[in-house]
């Protein structure tokens, strides 16, 4: 009732090995290195979370919080990307479920003080007695505006059902919003939906549809295949409006706007999911912000999103931090998303006192680093290619359409300059994007480099 680790489907990958559960016991106790100086960095990363402007809203109104600001900006994807704002849209927001009674207990991750984690409650109406942990951002995004749905009793509902089926949200509304889309271009008809109403803003039919998906129910059993194999079934242009990269269906990012993070989902190695890498830093919207663009880039000129120009070398010391502070175990709004309050410096000397293992700034980049690369070569064995890092047709070919940003978006060329520059620094040849050998074995991963060079999948210099 809670939440689902849906995202990317490892319940389907568990449940085809008949895997039930993976259990993990120890006897020894944990033991730091160095408790005194360990104690000393974790006040200090306190000290900096605690006085982060953005911390009481976090924790008063969840991620949710976000939606008047990104609406307000025309940053707030609705009617699966064809528009950017949405009439009524605080009524999903993080605040409405604060005043109105909706949010009836905020919870966190151990030892975490924020406590951005929300559980919902509704008391009244045909939707009495839903009850769940969230909903999150992407949630309202993906089920509310995506779908064009402001009643938030319908939104509350659709969360709590796909929790408790073990649905992603973030791809559940998306493949609901490619079935809306295709009913109102006529691609669908009546007779497919069975009567059922797909209209944007019907909150009722977005919520039965979710139904449908879990038990492969009539047009359920379409959506069920996920945006990418529901277009290819189905035809007709359909794939234009599919809002996916690599098969994943993408988290409600407005990227036409946003050169860096355009490129980070073009080359997210699991598809263009936001928690990878989020380059907030490009607006330059603090001084930490440009600060640290000023570091990565040599000049404070670059920290802006509306160019193409630096934002590889952006993305990847976003990437190498992502991956270092997800096997670190800490918490990205406190690294990344949400002000740069601990950096791979202070993750390092925590490092270093919790475990005795000495680590240097530059060492945590380069483990992350590591990581990334080993994940570009799992999909490099599956047969990935450069063809792969890109892009939705919608937002390479039709530009937003209204608002402070009407006709933006990220061209072909823009893409592929930036993709040139991403894999020049990461040691990838830039025809594949494939990693080389000496990259390979630079970042100890000679057996990787044996076994891609074992089936041909090492470019040759």
């Amino acid at each position: 009732g809670h939440n689902a680790a849906g995202r990317g489907g490892p319940g389907a990958v568990m449940g085809s090995k008949m895997l039930k559960a993976v259990v993990v016991q120890g006897k020894q106790p944990i033991r730091v290195w160095h408790p005194e100086n360990f104690c000393q960095g974790v006040l200090k990363s306190i000290k900096s979370l605690e006085e982060f402007p953005g911390r009481k809203g976090l924790s008063l109104y969840g991620t949710a919080g976000l939606v008047p600001m990104r609406n307000e900006m025309h940053l707030f994807p609705t009617k699966n990307f064809q528009e950017d704002y949405l009439k009524d849209a605080y009524q999903i927001s993080g605040q409405y479920l604060s005043e109105k009674g909706f949010l009836t207990n905020r919870f966190g991750c151990s030892a975490c003080g924020t406590s951005c984690h929300r559980f919902t409650t509704v008391e009244k109406g045909r939707y009495k007695g839903t009850q769940s942990g969230g909903p999150e951002y992407e949630t309202v995004a993906s089920l509310g505006a995506g779908c064009g749905v402001t009643e938030t009793e319908a939104v509350l509902k659709a969360n709590e059902l796909c929790n408790r089926y073990g649905l992603d949200t973030i791809s559940t509304g998306s493949v609901i919003q490619w079935a809306l889309e295709c009913r109102e271009k006529e691609v669908l008809t009546e007779e497919d939906t069975e009567g059922l109403d797909l209209v944007w803003g019907h909150g009722e039919a977005v919520v039965e549809l979710i139904k449908r998906i879990t038990f492969r129910q009539g047009i359920g059993d379409l959506l069920a295949e996920g945006v990418k194999r529901a277009a290819e079934r189905m035809g007709k242009d359909s794939w234009k409006w599919a809002i996916h990269v690599k098969g994943l269906e993408q988290s409600r990012a407005e990227v036409r706007a946003r050169k860096g993070y355009a490129l980070a989902l073009a080359v997210n190695p699991r598809g263009p999911d936001h928690l990878h890498s989020q380059v907030y830093a490009e607006d330059g919207a603090t001084p930490e912000a440009r600060a640290l663009i000023k570091k990565i880039c040599g000049s404070e000129e670059y920290a802006t999103h509306v160019i193409p120009e630096k934002r590889g070398a952006i993305v990847r010391w976003h990437e190498d931090c992502y991956a270092a502070t997800d096997a670190l175990g800490l918490c990205t709004f406190v690294t990344l998303s949400r002000g740069y309050l601990v950096d791979p410096k202070m993750m390092a000397e925590m490092y270093t006192y919790a475990t005795g293992i000495s680590m240097g700034e530059d060492e945590m980049l380069r483990i992350g680093r590591r990581i990334i690369t080993l994940e570009k070569a799992f999909n490099v064995r599956e047969g990935a290619t450069r063809n792969d890092d890109t892009l939705p047709w919608r937002f390479i070919n039709e530009p937003i359409r209204s608002g402070p940003r009407t006709g933006m978006m990220t061209t072909t060329d823009e893409l592929n300059k930036m993709l040139d520059e991403y894999y020049d620094l990461h040691g990838w040849d830039r025809e594949t994007s494939w990693p080389h050998k000496e990259t390979l074995e630079g970042l100890g991963l000679e057996e990787i480099a044996a076994k891609l060079g074992s089936m041909g999948r090492i470019p040759k210099r």
